[in-house]
């Protein structure tokens, strides 16, 4: 491209690579993924950039948000492989010169996709109950038969050399149990079923300091505020007797900021619903156990073949 403007419009259009072990969407559920296993991580972040007067707005946003996506791939490398799904930005201009970008999402586990599904049932049950629906149509549905049959013994290899950069992945488990009290932006729990509906949570918190250096400055303070607000909208879930908060949202967060007062004040509005959560352990032990011995077993044939 010989024109530095087409340049410009182009590196708008194009999206960086994504690491190897990552998955990033915008909605609940990405697509042709249903190995959701189980909650590991829910972020939320509140950016404050300065923004120059140039002609180059546009570019310099872009960058802004490329770069906020990879540092969550960074902080985030040890949860590999994950979805970070259901991401949300929020953009406010609270200065002429000032841009605030709050990020919310969460890091869904991925388990095996031979082995596990979303529901915790067997991938030969799913494909069972999957034909008998298709019995009662007059035609079949067009769709990818590699993505809704069981590999057959002689496709094993070629699927076995074309996933050889996954075989390093450790994939998640389906939790037995959650130890504390588990926050999601989704509407559900992966690897658990919502067994009551324990009542709706919204709040408002307002925090100000008179010592914004001494605190560690904004990130700081923004930081120990974020922490303290989980903290206590976690104690209300368990108050309610919830062990998970669904749905959090945060709707509002005003930060004003005065370094030469050294002050700083800030509002937030978060909200979400309390649930009682059973995890499905032993479904998914038992799909398991009948899964690995229905890969063995066509693995044995291939051999037997071959």
């Amino acid at each position: 491209v010989d024109d530095a403007e087409d340049i410009n419009s182009i590196a708008l259009l194009i999206d960086s690579k994504t690491p190897e072990g990552f998955d990033v969407s915008s909605v609940e559920i990405l697509p042709g993924r249903d190995n959701f296993v189980c909650n590991l991580q829910m972020f939320s972040q509140v950016y404050r950039i300065r923004l120059p007067f140039t002609e180059q707005n546009s570019l310099r946003f872009s960058l802004h948000l490329e770069r906020i996506i990879q540092g969550l791939f960074v902080k985030l490398r040890r949860l590999v492989p994950c979805c970070l799904t259901n991401l949300n930005f929020h953009v406010d201009l609270p200065e002429e010169d000032e841009m605030q970008i709050s990020v919310l999402g969460v890091a869904v586990g991925l388990g095996h996709p031979y082995l596990l599904t979303t529901v915790g049932q067997p991938i030969s049950s799913r494909i069972k109950s999957k034909k008998d629906s298709e019995l009662d149509m007059i035609f079949s549905m067009d769709e990818e038969r590699a993505s809704s049959e069981i590999p057959n013994a002689s496709g094993l290899k070629h699927q076995s050399s074309h996933r050889s950069s996954e075989t390093k992945l450790i994939y998640h488990r389906p939790p037995r149990e959650y130890p504390g009290i588990d926050m999601t932006p989704l509407s559900s729990i992966p690897g658990g079923r919502i067994e009551r509906y324990m009542g709706n949570l919204d709040f408002f918190f307002i925090r100000e300091t008179t010592s914004i250096r001494e605190v560690g400055g904004l990130n700081g303070f923004m930081h120990r505020f974020l922490s303290e607000v989980f903290a206590i909208v976690r104690a209300h879930v368990a108050a309610l007797g919830g062990n998970a908060l669904v749905a959090y949202h945060m709707n509002h967060c005003v930060l004003l900021y005065n370094p030469h007062k050294n002050q700083a004040q800030c509002l937030v509005d978060v909200g979400g619903d309390a649930v009682l959560v059973q995890y499905h352990s032993g479904e998914h032990n038992s799909s398991d156990a009948s899964t690995r011995s229905t890969m063995t077993s066509l693995a044995a044939a291939s051999d037997s073949s071959a």
